[in-house]
Formats: structure tokens, C-alpha cells, sequence
């Protein structure tokens, strides 16, 4: 915990550090080389925006598009899940604790979000492009194996979709197109 920070921006931090969107995010290379610096640079960000906007709270869902906003052109990431509301109405609860000067309870939440941080590490492991994690094998082989499991049978899922329907418009009307040549082919020499 960086005292030299205030307590709201530490809160901010915390909580974008365990927003599973942005940690994926992060985690599948969206953002770039330097997504962790483009992290807290948004923290930064909304922070100033919420300091911009005292005495008065910043909306839930100005804070919102607000996020969505950044997600998108820094991060490549569209979430449609709803989490990003849920996120800025943390964000709401915070601030309103800091308006309120109720810094013991803005401190409770600190070690929460922290030890909710420690999961997430847990659970979304962040990983170099050419490194693998050594605490996922070492510390629990079984989850381990069970996730390469369930990662594999999704992508032998998802091959099968594509193989099944290729090109063929989503309910969205929007057409997936699978450039990859499949394995069943053979290249022509």
C-alpha cells in the first residue's frame, strides 16, 4: 500500500486491478506492449475525472461510457456484460466515501479490493508473451490441468462451430471468418 498516494486513487488502482475484463485484457495482449503502464494511466485518468467533478458525484453511467470509452480505444476491449456499470457503481460507493471523509471505512475497502487482487493473481495469472507462470503448475497441478483441459475442449468446440458454419452470420448479424487453414487440409506443394 503506497501512503504517498491518496487514498481514492490507491481505491481506484485496486479496483481496476481486479476488474476481470481489463485483466484479460491485459492478460491476452490487448493494450499492448505496455498495457500495465496503460493501467495506471486509467487509474489516473478517472481519477482526475472524478476530481474534476467534486463537490458533485460522478454518475454511474457517465462513469461508464467513461470506461467503456477508454477500454475500447485503449485496450481494444468492448465489454457487454454489464461489469462495467457494476464497476462504476463501486467507483460511486467510493467516492462518496471520500466526500464523506469516512477514512477508516475507504481503508476496510483497500484490504478487501488487495485481497480480492491476491485472487485474481490466482485465478487470471498475468503472463509474459514468452513466459509461462510457475506458481500455476507448482502450487496447484490439478487446476492446472483441469484448465488445460477445458481450454482444449473449447477450442476443439470452437473449430467445430467454424467448420460447421463457416462464414455464416452470428445473431448479431455480424460473419466470423476463420483464415487459419484447417488441419484436415494439405498444402499443395
Amino acid at each position: 500500500m503506497d501512503t504517498s498516494q491518496p487514498i481514492l486513487l490507491q481505491l481506484i488502482r485496486a479496483t481496476l486491478s481486479t476488474f476481470p475484463a481489463l485483466q484479460l485484457a491485459i492478460q491476452q495482449g490487448m493494450g499492448g506492449n505496455q498495457a500495465k503502464e496503460k493501467e495506471q494511466w486509467m487509474a489516473n485518468v478517472i481519477h482526475d475525472f472524478i476530481l474534476e467533478n467534486k463537490p458533485n458525484l460522478v454518475s454511474t453511467d457517465e462513469m461508464t461510457d467513461y470506461v467503456a470509452e477508454i477500454l475500447d480505444n485503449e485496450f481494444d476491449t468492448v465489454v457487454e456484460d454489464g461489469s462495467i456499470s457494476a464497476m462504476s457503481r463501486n467507483l460511486g460507493h467510493l467516492c462518496r466515501l471520500d466526500l464523506d471523509g469516512r477514512q477508516d471505512e475507504m481503508n476496510q475497502q483497500l484490504t478487501i479490493l488487495l485481497a480480492q487482487k491476491q485472487n485474481m493473481q490466482s485465478i487470471f495469472p498475468l503472463q509474459a508473451s514468452t513466459q509461462t507462470s510457475p506458481n500455476i503448475s507448482a502450487s496447484n497441478p490439478t487446476t492446472s490441468a483441469s484448465l488445460g483441459r477445458s481450454r482444449q475442449q473449447q477450442q476443439q468446440s470452437n473449430d467445430m462451430e467454424v467448420e460447421n458454419n463457416p462464414n455464416t452470420p452470428d445473431p448479431d448479424g455480424w460473419t466470423v471468418v476463420n483464415n487459419r487453414p484447417s488441419n484436415n487440409r494439405k498444402r499443395q506443394q
